[in-house]
């Protein structure tokens, strides 16, 4: 038949130990242009992934954040 030719993507970057938190910690780098300031300020609240965000659980991230001191 006729068919189009396919286009050859590009390979994937699998990592070996694939973590769904890095997952979205990536994720949300890539939407937040690359930045950990945007991604700590992201105004999307109502994205399922927001409480994620940091690439770790939400009390993981509150009691690591708490520990850590102002100077």
């Amino acid at each position: 038949g006729d068919s189009m030719p396919r286009k050859k993507l590009p390979p994937v970057d699998i990592p070996k130990n694939p973590s769904p938190l890095k997952a979205i910690r990536k994720h949300c780098l890539e939407c937040g242009d690359g930045t950990s300031k945007m991604v700590e300020e992201c105004p999307l609240r109502k994205c399922p992934l927001h409480p994620y965000r940091f690439g770790v659980m939400p009390a993981t991230y509150l009691a690591q954040k708490s520990k850590k001191k102002p100077l």
